[in-house]
């Protein structure tokens, strides 16, 4: 009986044993692949961050080049505006005026009526 008594309690101490073995394989197991879900978790965070400073770089550089551009065209523009030379031909301008006062100096109907007339008062 005793030999029974001492086989009982080896064979429990055992038993007891692998379980323990087995529930510290299994809580490190589970501690594994939450390091894991925890790393790819960050793996994911990083990828999408550095997605998104690529869209912020890539519209940052399109509104740098619209800029440039619109730089670029302002710049154009005021060249062109300055580019322009006023062309007056005095001499011309000289012969309409001369023209105009002794059109309007001569004029037929100057001094002929009141200027309601013209319109039946």
């Amino acid at each position: 009986a005793r030999k029974e008594n001492l086989t009982s309690k080896t064979r429990e101490a055992e038993r007891s044993e692998r379980a323990a073995r087995k529930q510290a394989a299994a809580a490190h197991a589970a501690e594994e692949r939450l390091a894991n879900a925890r790393a790819d978790g960050d793996r994911k965070k990083a990828l999408k961050l550095e997605e998104q400073q690529a869209k912020e770089k890539e519209a940052e550089e399109k509104e740098r080049k619209a800029d440039e551009e619109k730089k670029a065209a302002m710049e154009k523009a005021k060249l062109e505006r300055q580019s322009v030379e006023q062309h007056v031909d005095m001499d011309a301008q000289r012969v309409i005026m001369a023209n105009f006062n002794l059109n309007f100096s001569n004029d037929n109907m100057s001094g002929s009526a009141s200027p309601s007339s013209d319109f039946g008062f």
